[in-house]
């Protein structure tokens, strides 16, 4: 695609072939500086080459555009095809931003930079070969790098320019913020601009109240849950002193063993009275 939009503007001067506007892309932008709108500027680069120039043409031009992809303004720096070398800076300012920042300008730039959220893009004929993006973007112009990307740098800073730092086509890759070096290589101080910081706690919710505070005078502890697999402790009187335990052990025994000789007597007695019937004569005899 970008090969056929080469051909389609490749411009012959002298009879040489040179190359046409594929190659500028935008390096740079200021939209202010001390708190001055009117300090100013888009840079846009070609880069080295040793056999081929890079073109403006009449239908070339830079467009200023706001977030929504609306055009605020555009700017053509040519009225007849004009080719210039290799790593050229050409520099789209105002007269202000050239007084202040010491440098001459190569076009003005007639349109304000709306630093919240905007766009830029260089632009020949209806093809926009390349653009830049900042802020919250509600339409992406996209460009003829990478069509598909719609990334976007975050909002411009008063005295920070956004800064090209790669050409992977991608915006939010390819763009840094640094001090402004126009009409030179991107190799100011780079700036880190501030966060939104910390998301807030929320407020509290007065609907939704602590859990009450334990009071043992309010709620009394359980009764001890029993367990129905314990075995019951033994009697208090298994603990207990037997009381002079000796005589009660004697008693206990004298009992057993008085039970025991009666016993033993009746049986002897009964032998005895066995022994003598037995003994007896009979009467008849």
């Amino acid at each position: 695609m970008r090969a056929a939009a080469a051909l389609a503007a490749i411009c012959a001067l002298g009879g040489v072939a040179r190359a046409g506007v594929e190659h500028w892309r935008v390096n740079e932008v200021l939209a202010s500086a001390g708190g001055d709108g009117r300090v100013r500027f888009v840079e846009l680069h070609a880069p080295p080459s040793a056999a081929a120039d890079n073109c403006f043409f009449p239908t070339s031009r830079l467009e200023i555009l706001d977030a929504a992809g609306g055009v605020l303004g555009q700017v053509a720096p040519v009225t007849t095809t004009t080719c210039y070398p290799g790593d050229t800076y050409f520099l789209f300012a105002t007269a202000e931003a050239a007084a202040a920042l010491g440098v001459t300008r190569d076009a003005p730039l007639t349109a304000a930079l709306p630093a919240a959220a905007g766009q830029v893009c260089f632009r020949s004929s209806a093809t926009r070969y390349d653009c830049a993006r900042w802020g919250a973007i509600a339409t992406a112009a996209t460009d003829l790098g990478d069509p598909a990307d719609t990334s976007a740098a975050p909002a411009l800073a008063d005295g920070i320019a956004l800064a090209r730092v790669d050409t992977t086509d991608v915006v939010a890759l390819d763009f840094a913020f640094a001090t402004p070096t126009p009409r030179a290589p991107n190799d100011g101080t780079p700036w880190t601009p501030p966060d939104a910081g910390p998301t807030p706690d929320a407020a509290p919710d007065a609907s939704v109240t602590d859990a009450p505070v334990y009071d043992a005078t309010v709620w009394p502890d359980a009764p001890p849950r029993p367990m129905s697999d314990a075995r019951p402790p033994p009697p208090e009187w298994w603990s207990a002193e037997p009381g002079g335990g000796v005589v009660c052990a004697c008693r206990a025994g004298a009992r057993r063993r008085g039970g025991a000789d009666a016993g033993a007597v009746l049986l002897a007695l009964l032998a005895v009275a066995a022994l003598t019937s037995l003994r007896a004569p009979s009467r008849g005899a």
